[in-house]
């Protein structure tokens, strides 16, 4: 067999551990657990085919959106779920006219999975909701860089060093004072610097002609792997 297969096995093992440690003793864990195999599929099938098949997005809705009531229904989260709805609904509009100005940008498939990421996101709270969808355009950006530019890599990875050391002492001078925890202050600044410093050196690259066009990378794995990052760091 190819070796994907049992990569995949593997990565969703791991990504189970790490769930499931993430809400151990919680009941929102089984609809998490639903959720993050559900995203396993997508994902694989995304990058093969460049396609999200609503024969797997809507039953992978019709199980994990149940499982939210449910657990909102067990904790007495009754908030928690409305507020998903919602979410569900923000995250929709907002990619929807994301494809609607630019279509050739991301599927209508990206569109239809958001909803259901921004309604589990929107479950732990507004903010986890906004990480959810900044985040992947994070990432995307990355993995952009590294399809087209790879060379880029080293300096971002350098700057997101120089980030995460000097990250206390940057938020301070542009708080003045860490509000929030040190660890989040030091990804903030990493990310920060990581992003600004690619930034720079891609479009240098560009304009030397020496980055590579015209590749298609699907954005679904992205948008999966953001919001899962959010409600595991959020949640």
């Amino acid at each position: 067999i190819s070796i994907r297969y049992p990569l995949v096995e593997v990565a969703t093992g791991v990504a189970f551990a790490i769930v499931g440690w993430r809400f151990a003793g919680d009941i929102v864990v089984v609809p998490m657990l639903v959720l993050t195999g559900c995203l396993v599929a997508l994902c694989a099938i995304d990058i093969d085919h460049l396609l999200l098949p609503n024969r797997v997005l809507y039953p992978s809705a019709a199980m994990v959106v149940p499982l939210f009531v449910l657990a909102a229904g067990v904790d007495d989260a009754w908030s928690s779920l409305g507020r998903a709805a919602l979410g569900a609904v923000v995250s929709f509009a907002v990619f929807y006219a994301l494809w609607f100005v630019a279509p050739g940008a991301m599927g209508f498939g990206d569109v239809r999975l958001v909803t259901l990421l921004g309604f589990a996101a929107a479950y732990f709270g507004w903010s986890t909701l906004v990480a959810a969808l900044v985040a992947p355009f994070v990432f995307g950006a990355i993995g952009g860089i590294a399809v087209a530019a790879p060379v880029v890599l080293a300096p971002m990875a350098a700057a997101a060093i120089v980030g995460w050391v000097t990250g206390v002492s940057v938020m301070t001078r542009i708080a003045g004072g860490v509000t929030d925890t040190p660890a989040r202050a030091r990804a903030t600044v990493a990310v920060t610097f990581s992003v600004l410093v690619g930034s720079i050196v891609y479009l240098v690259l560009s304009a030397l002609g020496r980055v590579e066009r015209g590749r298609h990378i699907p954005f679904g794995p992205y948008l999966a792997l953001g919001a899962l990052a959010a409600m595991l760091v959020h949640g």
